[in-house]
């Protein structure tokens, strides 16, 4: 690739972004409470996961809608994915933090062009094919770490039998992991990641968590980058009121016209049970219609989210790269200091020393013993020769001017070895 590709420019973008996350992660971490919103990690993966794609050939035509659920702990991600699924794709518990890794639902048909021809989408992620990752235990995860990864699966294969067609099955649709413990943060940057690659994102919330501080500072970064947002409130009562503070809730963060679906909280023994039943309801009907027609804007939603990710980085462009900027400012200031170390304490005392004072003397020693270190034969001699050609004329002269003015001639003081050099 030349200096001018784009794609090229997009992947040297990409590596300054992870040199400059790379230097604040390095930095003091906040001991605050103040929820701070990781804009610079989002950046990060809106350049990965939607800007680099763009810039590819049919991008387009390659790349499907994509609708990815969003949400704190147990506010029923999966469960609302399945209601968009029409089956039990997604995992369903009430064990916090039980989806760890994004996981993909898509028909066969879609095929997997909109991953494989875009090398920046999850770049070092293991990928699962038809089945679900392996859960860990938070031991697990502080002892091993967690290794990044996603799964890809074809409803078909599921076990699962169909409850009702898929409400977009043109699109793809995604089941995230949870992002509102601190155990969570441990693998939130796949939650970015994800979210980064959405054209339609379906925050889910309860009674218990719309008022959430930090789910909503994230809901406002990623409505600021032009994605179209959809609020599922979840496992709701008929409570006009309820729905009326979420609405406020929203407008106060900049989503004033973020749709806002109620889900009915459903009796059941089992998941399976509760997801057939929440599926019969007129309420979750209005929300797969109102998914399907968004995932029908197709282009025109996928334009408007690059438009958005674009919009988003360069105005935090600044903020992106401040590390770095405060990187060439320390390495600056140790090459001023180191310069003028340098000169004042061994380049100026050494001249005024050595090459101009009063041991000028030494200097020559030294000169002369260094031609020897380095093995010049005969140096002595040679100089002494040419010393005595030179100076020859000019001592008969001298001699001459000093009889004939009757001047005395001077005592030979200095060293050998300076008058030879």
């Amino acid at each position: 690739m030349s200096l001018n590709d784009p794609l090229a420019a997009c992947d040297r973008l990409a590596a300054i972004f992870d040199r400059a996350l790379a230097l604040r992660e390095q930095g003091p971490t906040a001991v605050d409470d103040a929820v701070r919103v990781p804009v610079v990690q989002y950046a990060i993966a809106q350049l990965k996961m939607r800007v680099r794609p763009a810039l590819e050939k049919d991008w387009l035509k390659a790349d499907p809608v994509h609708v990815v659920l969003f949400g704190g702990t147990n506010t029923g991600k999966s469960t609302v994915l399945n209601v968009l699924l029409g089956r039990d794709g997604a995992g369903m518990s009430v064990r916090a933090r039980f989806s760890q890794y994004p996981e993909a639902f898509r028909p066969a048909a879609l095929g997997d062009r909109w991953l494989d021809s875009f090398p920046s989408r999850f770049a070092g992620y293991r990928r699962y094919r038809d089945e679900h990752p392996p859960h860990l235990s938070d031991e697990a995860l502080c002892r091993d770490g967690y290794a990044p990864a996603l799964a890809v699966i074809d409803p078909a294969h599921l076990d699962a039998e169909p409850m009702a067609a898929p409400a977009a099955p043109g699109a793809v649709l995604w089941d995230t992991p949870d992002f509102s413990t601190e155990q969570a943060w441990t693998y939130f940057r796949a939650v970015l990641d994800a979210a980064a690659l959405a054209d339609v994102v379906v925050m889910t919330v309860t009674d218990e968590s719309y008022a959430d501080d930090r789910g909503n500072a994230l809901l406002r970064m990623l409505g600021e980058s032009g994605v179209a947002v959809h609020v599922a409130a979840n496992k709701l009562g008929d409570s006009a009121t309820l729905l009326d503070d979420i609405a406020k809730t929203l407008e106060t963060i900049g989503q004033s016209r973020a749709p806002i679906h109620r889900l009915p909280h459903v009796a059941g023994t089992k998941p399976g049970e509760r997801l057939r039943g929440l599926l019969a309801t007129r309420e979750a009907s209005a929300f797969r219609a109102a998914i399907a027609r968004e995932a029908a804007r197709g282009a025109e939603l996928k334009r408007s989210g690059l438009l958005g990710a674009v919009g988003l980085l360069r105005r935090h462009l600044e903020e992106v790269l401040r590390p770095l900027v405060s990187e060439a400012d320390v390495a600056a200031r140790w090459a001023s200091a180191v310069e003028r170390i340098t000169r004042d304490r061994l380049i100026e005392p050494y001249r005024r020393d050595y090459l101009e004072g009063i041991r000028h003397a030494e200097f020559n020693r030294a000169l002369v013993h260094v031609m020897g270190l380095l093995q010049v034969p005969y140096i002595g001699p040679v100089l002494d020769l040419i010393g005595r050609a030179i100076r020859f004329p000019v001592r008969l002269a001298s001699d001459t001017f000093r009889r004939l003015s009757g001047t005395p001639a001077p005592s030979e003081t200095s060293p050998p070895e300076e008058q030879v050099v």
